[in-house]
């Protein structure tokens, strides 16, 4: 359809910027307007097994949750991720290299990433707006968690902020991973 007035199409899923990713051309000539990038690059950062090797080949691995190859390589508990999802869908605290099998019973692969757990129960999101590969703007959401060890949205949310004093050094390591956008 055509854009309202002056009007912003923004995403509220992966699956959702990939799609407006496709269509940014067709849909800014319709009126909306769209920050977006090539698709692939929307994909890659979407997809959990992908984020890990683009961290990998960006030399970033150290700035996410350790990954593991295999289940017999896991130190326990840890977390293991549906590839491509969110809001906590697909997502396991697990406690053996069985129950990993078990869930992933076709293997990791592409599919499934089993990672370290990191505990706490504060959890940080940023959303970024960014241009040509550079940071524009940022806000961090912090979540409080009532436990240590959880999966959202099976846990009580005890509070909520939002900010935008995000340290230098965090913003500078999230630039390098929206290079393409």
């Amino acid at each position: 359809p055509e854009a309202p007035e002056d009007c912003w199409l923004l995403p509220s899923s992966d699956a959702m910027a990939v799609t407006i990713a496709t269509h940014r051309k067709a849909l800014r000539g319709m009126g909306w307007k769209v920050l977006s990038c090539e698709p692939a690059a929307v994909k890659r950062l979407g997809n959990k097994s992908a984020l890990q090797t683009t961290a990998k080949a960006l030399g970033l691995s150290g700035s996410l949750p350790r990954a593991y190859a295999t289940s017999r390589s896991a130190e326990y508990p840890c977390i293991l991720k549906a590839a491509v999802g969110q809001h906590g869908k697909d997502v396991y605290i697990v406690e053996s290299a069985e129950e990993v099998d078990n869930i992933a019973s076709d293997g990791l692969g592409n599919h499934w990433v089993l990672q370290e757990l990191v505990r706490g129960p504060m959890e940080y999101s940023v959303s970024l707006l960014a241009f040509e590969g550079a940071i524009l703007d940022a806000v961090c959401t912090e979540y409080e968690y009532a436990k240590d060890i959880y999966v959202w949205p099976e846990v009580e949310e005890l509070g909520r902020h939002s900010h935008d004093d995000i340290p230098k050094e965090h913003l500078q390591v999230m630039e390098k991973f929206v290079h393409e956008y």
